[in-house]
């Protein structure tokens, strides 16, 4: 059976019972059912309620019901306060992990591999073997709906994202694009857009920065209301 050390071996943090709280808010926040979710996910609804009940699973199994929800393991292993108003994050090289591996990905790292390094995130990610990169800023506050992650882009992901709520892109670095239904948009530093994240959305490097590293992008994004699932 998987242990608590499955979470902290892939550099992750919180508890399972962390992940499993925040996991059924997503699902109440995208109205999803515990049997509509499992469906999604290609698991058995009972292995959702052992997840909701912060009992031990897979990292495979929970990865699955990451994307099922439209989110990633790093976005739900920040602990849970049980009340917090104010939450601060101050960034470090340790905090950079791998978001997705290409199809194409031969760099022996499982999703989620934390990269401190610059120049090995440049490598990686110039050989087309990472989609990007991800630096989850861990300050949620006790039942907030806001979200913030920086990314570094390489290229678009397999599938473009839609969640309820808003969000909010601003480029850092670099120039990069941005798909949002139907249009599309250059961001080069300093410019930013805000739209509906139910419409399906993705990003992908256009040039690099002035010293040749991906672009960076701010994302922030505020998670729909919850719904009456059971």
């Amino acid at each position: 059976m998987p242990t608590r050390a499955d979470l902290a071996s892939q550099g992750l943090h919180g508890t399972f019972e962390s992940v499993g709280l925040r996991l059924r808010e997503l699902r109440h926040a995208r109205h999803m059912s515990i049997r509509e979710l499992a469906r999604t996910a290609g698991v058995d609804k009972n292995t959702v309620l052992r997840i909701e009940r912060g009992e031990p699973v897979s990292s495979k199994v929970l990865n699955n019901v990451c994307a099922a929800l439209n989110t990633v393991l790093p976005q739900v292993t920040a602990p849970v306060s049980e009340t917090s108003n104010v939450s601060h994050f101050q960034t470090s090289p340790d905090n950079w992990c791998i978001v997705f591996n290409t199809l194409r990905s031969r760099s022996g790292l499982p999703d989620y591999t934390q990269v401190a390094d610059p120049l090995e995130r440049k490598r990686l990610g110039g050989l087309g073997f990472v989609y990007g990169f991800m630096q989850n800023h861990e300050c949620s506050i006790t039942n907030g709906t806001l979200q913030a992650a920086v990314i570094e882009v390489y290229e678009p992901y397999r599938i473009p994202a839609t969640h309820p709520g808003e969000e909010f892109l601003m480029c850092l670095s670099g120039k990069v694009k941005v798909h949002v239904g139907q249009d599309s948009f250059v961001l080069s530093a300093d410019d930013s857009v805000t739209f509906r994240s139910d419409l399906p959305h993705n990003f992908e490097r256009v040039e690099n920065d002035a010293a040749g590293f991906a672009p960076k992008i701010l994302m922030v994004w505020i998670e729909g209301a919850p719904g009456p699932c059971v």
